[in-house]
């Protein structure tokens, strides 16, 4: 009980849900005598360091000056992550180690199979977005050589988290492992297909594209039609004009100028090599005797 009152912080759980996590679907008929038994036994062991109140249908816990560690935990993890959204990576790694240095073991401990089912998993997601916080500010101060042996521990861990995942290829990729992060990402491509039966996300798809080798693993794509125009402000030449049109033949009746003698000036006679006519494709009059 003192442990999902501590988890709510402050706020009011009612016996609704109280009963639930101390004895799962199936409360005792004396459910409510139960409660007021050990809220009476806490008072006795917490109070005044700690002070358990009566509020409507329920019961809230106030922890006044003591510090209790989730409720740091959420308070420096919001301080971290307000700096990295900030640009502030120093600072942000700084509040986000703190931050998980108050996990100091698993939040099993001491609590009903009950409570863990219902509360552990989202304080343990909470962890690994802190997790991946502070691995993003690593990267934007370059400690990638630092934090790659831990990162890929990391993914053995939680192997469907792909942002994680595309973080450990940022990290090899930096180190000159181009190899082994093109592995991380097919490892982890087959594992979401395997457990979940989906496609990588848009970021670690990213991850993958942004290695020059990932483009050896991709389908080919049909060419896009080369531009017409240059585009504005581009320095790259532009595609050659088209050829120009072929020269239509001349009407039968009538021959071109270049293959007839015009009557006030005969034209001289063709040299031998003289090739034909490019409009009429005839041998010149004048190299006909020479062919």
């Amino acid at each position: 009980m003192p442990a999902a009152l501590l988890l709510a912080r402050g706020r009011v759980v009612p016996d609704t849900r109280l009963s639930p996590l101390l004895w799962g679907a199936r409360p005792p008929a004396t459910m409510s005598a139960q409660l007021h038994t050990y809220v009476s036994r806490l008072r006795t062991l917490l109070e005044p360091e700690l002070t358990l109140e009566r509020r409507g249908a329920g019961y809230a816990i106030r922890t006044g000056d003591s510090r209790f560690d989730v409720a740091e935990y959420v308070r420096v993890d919001r301080l971290g992550r307000q700096a990295l959204r900030a640009h502030r990576y120093e600072e942000a790694g700084t509040l986000l180690r703190d931050a998980l240095e108050l996990w100091r073991g698993p939040m099993r401990v001491n609590a009903t199979e009950h409570l863990v089912q219902e509360e552990v998993p989202q304080w343990e997601e909470a962890r690994a977005a802190t997790l991946e916080n502070r691995i993003e500010a690593d990267l934007a101060l370059g400690h990638h050589q630092r934090i790659t042996s831990e990162l890929t521990r990391l993914v053995a861990d939680f192997p469907l988290r792909e942002r994680m995942r595309a973080q450990v290829m940022t990290a090899l990729y930096r180190c000159g492992r181009q190899a082994d992060a093109l592995l991380v990402f097919h490892e982890g491509r087959s594992v979401l297909a395997e457990e979940l039966g989906v496609e990588p996300g848009h970021g670690l798809r990213a991850a993958h594209e942004a290695l020059p080798g990932a483009r050896l693993d991709l389908a080919p794509h049909p060419a896009a039609e080369p531009a017409r125009t240059r585009p504005p402000g581009s320095t790259q030449p532009g595609p050659p004009p088209p050829p120009p049109p072929q020269p239509r033949l001349p009407p039968r009746h009538r021959r071109p100028s270049c293959c007839r003698p015009t009557p006030a000036s005969p034209s001289p006679a063709a040299p031998a090599n003289w090739p034909p006519c490019a409009a009429c494709s005839r041998v010149p009059r004048g190299n006909r005797g020479a062919a």
